[in-house]
Formats: structure tokens, C-alpha cells, sequence
């Protein structure tokens, strides 16, 4: 399913919901959650720094497959 049908299911789950506890907690969930960025400027700075290196090297080509990650740790996964 694409991401337009869901948030339209999830609309539609909301507007069926009667009990006003719900809608405080659905309320309280979307006024304390991060933006998209927020969260990365909570992050330590190494961690940041590890992160856009990663973004660098992956934009170079220089990154490791996602196919043979698969394989490295599939016992994992």
C-alpha cells in the first residue's frame, strides 16, 4: 500500500474515534514528537559527524552494497 493510503485509513480510523482519552493521547503524540531534524540536532556531535560521513562516502560510491550486507549478517536479520 502506498503512504497516501494509509495516512487516508488512518483519517478515517481517527474520525471514527469517540472516546476523548484517545484523542488526548493521539493530541499529546503529535505536539511532543521531533520534526524530522529535531532529532538529528539531539544526537552527540560524533555521532552527527559519523553520520554525514557516512552520507559523504555513500554520495562518492564508496559504500558497501546493501545486497552484501544482507549477506553478512542474514544470521542476524
Amino acid at each position: 500500500m502506498n503512504m497516501q493510503t494509509e495516512k487516508m485509513k488512518i483519517m478515517r480510523m481517527i474520525m471514527d474515534i469517540e472516546d476523548k482519552t484517545i484523542i488526548d493521547q493521539l493530541m499529546a503524540f503529535f505536539q511532543t514528537r521531533p520534526t524530522s531534524k529535531e532529532w538529528f540536532n539531539e544526537l552527540p556531535d560524533a555521532v552527527k559527524a559519523s553520520v554525514e560521513k557516512g552520507l559523504a562516502e555513500s554520495k562518492r560510491g564508496e559504500g558497501i552494497p546493501h545486497a552484501e550486507v544482507k549477506r553478512k549478517y542474514e544470521k542476524w536479520l
